[in-house]
């Protein structure tokens, strides 16, 4: 067949275009028979764009067409909770019943199924809310509960506003088999989620969960790791309690906590405030604080109204001990009146035409007060007057709050930046937060389109299935010889013992002979020494027979000795070896 070879002149023609481009700026010679295309960082136009879509070079694979028709089928088993046994013979039935469009190479079965979703499918949308969900404030909802197999696992949600698609996404962020569910284990788990997905600490908002007091002492541990201490003078890490005119019981606590923290107050209030938040000087907050800090004997009245309360502290106790026997005999008609306006108020309040009102703004100020990032005051009232001037769209009242102000946020100045960049920052971080646990209890779905990346992680879901089914095929080989081994001492160790019981045996015998060849030696001793002194001669020779038969009999008995010592010694160290 003949070979077709690459011209080194070819490179140096124009590619038909307008821009006069050459071939050499999109392609490159590989060798004298193979071209590869080459990236570029040409602008083009609009126009010429469509041109080159038209006529350019397109990459495709056939293989493509089988991997996607795989992933669209563990998509299909995912949402209608098929087993991972409905695949297997599946790809036969399909040939009959699509013999003509069933892609090339087309194959699923039930370990096929198990790995594209392990290996492919479940980390691409793992690799796509870590991208999303970069640099955006966020809240976590977790919870505890016991599966079908009566093992306890934690499921962890993840909500934050996507920048992405314009919207609040509560997602699935990752599920823990747990044995015990204490705070301690929780909370190293929701710690070990928020590592593996890289999510800072200094952007959670907040730690949903329901009631269970378990859950308030992983709220604490939490605490406890968000906490930092940003003073040159490095005091300890003490909570404020807060005392109001209507706690009284708590007023010796809370003047002794002011006291424990009385120089990170004067330090904050006087020297950080006026350095690094001067906005905040004309409030009448700040103005009150200081003129008591500054008051000369305000730190003695405070010590006063310590050791004063203390005194009255058995006193308080008992109230407070029998305070839960205070009951509410009457409720005015009144206050239900009051209460029930109240809770109207709460409603009316995220109604969108709140925003036109003078006293948005200051309620704005208020909650942006509570978030964990500092936005300049006098830029904040700036950009919510521009956006009290605008009209909302048509139909925005029947919208979802999220979508509602999506409408804001997508809007440009005349430089092409974001219009309200800290009003959005503020709304977003506002909408993640988490209004109860019915999101992660329960159940989601997700779908979007089948990408080139989906494509290439299943395509590489079979060699990380491929690797781990030979370290399990090694560990079984392993495991394998390792139980041989074990047995083949086992058996070493019992025949050992059964010859070492034959042994002792033996020589109980040998010892039961002994003892009957001493006691014949005894009495032919005797027996000759009688006839000797009787001048007996027959009865002599017959002592002297019974003589020789016990000395043949001890030198066969020593050497039997001698071998069973020899066989002790061997055996011995063959049983040393077993232990070992």
């Amino acid at each position: 067949m003949g070979k077709c070879s690459v011209r080194d002149d070819w490179f140096l023609k124009s590619d038909g275009h307008n821009n006069c481009n050459t071939i050499s700026e999109w392609a490159r010679k590989h060798s004298d028979d193979q071209l590869r295309l080459a990236a570029t960082s040409t602008t083009v136009q609009s126009s010429e764009l469509k041109e080159k879509d038209n006529s350019g070079i397109h990459l495709y694979s056939v293989c493509d067409k089988s991997v996607i028709s795989e992933v669209m089928w563990a998509f299909k088993c995912i949402v209608s909770i098929f087993s991972f046994s409905a695949s297997d013979g599946i790809t036969d039935l399909f040939q009959c019943m699509f013999s003509n469009a069933l892609p090339k190479g087309f194959s699923i079965s039930r370990s096929k199924m198990k790995y594209i979703i392990t290996d492919a499918i479940g980390p691409y949308f793992q690799q796509q809310l870590y991208k999303d969900v970069t640099n955006e404030y966020y809240s976590i909802i977790y919870d505890e509960t016991t599966n079908s197999s009566g093992n306890k696992e934690l499921q962890i949600l993840i909500r934050y506003y996507s920048s992405l698609k314009n919207m609040v996404l509560s997602q699935h962020l990752v599920t823990y088999f747990i044995g015990k569910a204490s705070a301690e284990i929780l909370f190293e788990k929701i710690i070990q989620a928020l590592d593996q997905a890289n999510l800072p600490l200094s952007k959670m908002l907040m730690l949903g969960s329901d009631g269970p007091n378990v859950n308030k002492k992983v709220a604490c541990l939490m605490n406890e790791e968000v906490v930092t201490c940003v003073e040159e003078l490095d005091p300890p890490i003490l909570h404020f309690i807060k005392h109001v005119p209507s706690r009284w019981l708590t007023i010796y606590n809370s003047s002794k906590r002011l006291i424990e923290n009385w120089t990170a107050v004067e330090k904050y209030f006087l020297d950080f405030i006026p350095k690094e938040k001067s906005s905040l000087l004309s409030t009448n907050s700040y103005k009150k604080i200081k003129e008591a800090l500054i008051t000369p004997n305000m730190k003695c009245e405070v010590l006063f109204l310590q050791s004063s309360s203390q005194i009255f502290t058995n006193y308080t106790g008992n109230i407070e001990k029998i305070q839960e026997e205070f009951k509410i005999l009457k409720i005015r008609e009144k206050d239900i009146l009051i209460f029930l306006k109240n809770a109207q108020q709460h409603y009316l309040a995220a109604c969108p035409t709140e925003r036109f009102k003078n006293r948005s703004i200051s309620q704005f100020l208020t909650i942006c007060k509570h978030l964990p990032f500092y936005v300049e005051t006098d830029v904040l009232i700036n950009e919510w007057t521009l956006l009290k001037l605008e009209k909302d769209d048509e139909k925005s009242a029947e919208l979802r709050i999220d979508h509602y102000w999506k409408q804001f946020f997508t809007k440009t100045n005349l430089s092409g930046g974001e219009k309200y960049p800290n009003v959005s920052k503020i709304v977003k971080a506002c909408l993640s937060l988490v209004h109860g646990s019915a999101d992660i209890e329960r159940s989601f779905s997700c779908s979007v389109l089948i990408t080139k990346e989906l494509i290439n992680m299943a395509r590489g879901a079979y060699l990380h299935y491929k690797d781990y089914l030979e370290d399990k095929k090694k560990i079984q080989e392993q495991n394998k010889k390792t139980e041989e081994e074990e047995l083949d001492k086992t058996l070493l160790f019992e025949e050992q013992q059964k010859q070492l019981k034959e042994d002792k045996n033996n020589i109980i015998e040998k010892e039961k002979k002994r003892h009957a060849a001493d006691k014949l030696f005894f009495e032919a001793n005797k027996r000759l020494k009688t006839a000797v002194s009787n001048n007996n001669i027959a009865e002599v020779e017959i002592a002297q027979a019974m003589l020789d038969g016990v000395n043949n009999n001890s030198q066969r008995r020593r050497n039997q000795e001698k071998r069973s010592r020899h066989s002790s010694k061997y055996i011995g160290k063959k049983e040393n070896k077993a232990h070992r």
